[in-house]
């Protein structure tokens, strides 16, 4: 073949392609609801929705907008499935709903009992509803009503969520989660899956959304729930203290409460089988510093800081057991991934143990906790505040 001819059938190719080219998807912004949050409620045996939605209408700041003076509009629906309330929306808004830009779905206690899987399922078929969106669950209130209550320093609720969030993860006492991770946990072999929990709370005389705690899931249902501090023992069980964490330490002689914070920890998590059965083994490190002393008594001269050291190693290794055996016996759910562990590295003893269901062994899992403290900063360098006579 000629370059001549070769050249002709290109000028060709781009002339059929080029007039096709252009997004084949494309619509305009003032046909589309965007939606930024969104409440499922179980109402009869049907499905209660409730969307936070963004006015795509440009204007002026009004009382209530926030930063970008936006003032957000709630619409609620039902229907017998999710996708039958999603669309019987159309009927109030007028416009198909716009998934893409969501920041979090907010799923009631009462519906998360009965089980994720038909949201799950829905969010799985719909293309524009995006895995990185944020999941909450309440308890002891609707779904709707955390997007009911009022936001002064965001322009929608669904955005404070977001940021507190991001923002909270840091604090050592928030396991978040996406729905791309819950999807993944709930599908894993060996762990039980997680969600933070929203509540609404009293602020100045209005009601506004509060984080905190952790939901924990058998499968798809709602099967209990880890308060603050459980669910900073949970982060240094499953290795994602990522820091600003605190440990209350109370010493003896003399009488002093002393705060840690921490900086970061490393847990390391062991497999040992003995007699056939698995047995844990975690060894928690944590680096952290003396935040706070509540007295002027020396706690942090070489002989005292020796000592403080070893009351938070045997604390925190105290209460990283209870919560073990709290969630073993009282939630049966193995939400730290003790099972997925024994999968990844011992598949010949975890096809051992489905024939009798991780279920079953997990209550009686023997677990090993081992802490070592290091104290770093002000903890080796700093006096106690004085008090002058």
């Amino acid at each position: 073949m000629s370059a001549g001819l070769r050249l002709f059938l290109l000028v060709v190719c781009l002339c059929l392609i080029l007039p096709s080219a252009g997004c084949w998807n494309y619509r305009e912004i003032r046909e589309l609801a965007i939606v930024v949050g969104a409440a499922f409620d179980k109402q009869d045996e049907g499905i209660h929705l409730t969307v936070e939605l963004m006015s795509t209408k440009t204007g002026e700041k009004t009382e209530g907008s926030g930063t970008l003076g936006i003032r957000p509009q709630r619409f609620e629906s039902y229907g017998k499935t999710v996708f039958e309330a999603v669309r019987n929306m159309i009927a109030k808004t007028g416009k198909r709903l716009y998934w893409s830009h969501a920041k979090a779905f907010i799923v009631s206690e009462e519906m998360a009992k009965d089980g994720m899987i038909q949201l799950i399922d829905w969010i799985n078929r719909d293309a524009e509803v995006r895995l990185q969106t944020w999941i909450l669950v309440t308890r002891g209130e609707k779904a709707s009503d955390i997007l009911k209550t009022k936001s002064k320093l965001f322009d929608t609720v669904s955005m404070q969520l977001e940021e507190a969030l991001r923002r909270y993860s840091n604090s050592g006492k928030l396991l978040s989660s996406t729905v791309g991770d819950f999807v993944e946990e709930m599908e894993s072999p060996g762990i039980g899956a997680t969600a933070p929990l929203v509540q609404t709370a009293e602020n100045a005389g209005d009601k506004i959304p509060q984080i905190g705690g952790t939901a924990l899931f058998r499968g798809e249902r709602l099967v209990g729930y880890l308060d603050a501090d459980q669910t900073r023992n949970l982060l240094f069980i499953r290795d994602r203290m990522k820091g600003g964490g605190l440990i209350a330490i109370s010493t003896e002689e003399p009488k002093t409460k002393v705060s840690l914070e921490i900086y970061r920890s490393d847990t390391k998590r062991q497999l040992h089988v003995e007699g056939h059965r698995p047995v844990i083994e975690l060894t928690v490190e944590p680096l952290a510093d003396i935040a706070e002393i509540s007295t002027e008594k020396d706690v942090i001269s070489l002989e005292k800081k020796e000592e403080l050291t070893e009351k938070a190693n045997k604390q925190l290794a105290r209460e990283l057991q209870e919560t073990i055996r709290e969630v073993q016996e009282k939630y049966q759910t193995d939400v730290f991934g003790f099972g997925q562990m024994i999968y990844r590295r011992r598949p010949d003893l975890w096809e051992a143990i489905e024939q009798t269901g991780w279920g079953r062994l997990f209550p009686d899992l023997e677990v090993r906790t081992i802490v070592n403290f290091k104290l770093k900063g002000s903890a080796l360098l700093s006096e106690p505040t004085k008090v002058g006579e």
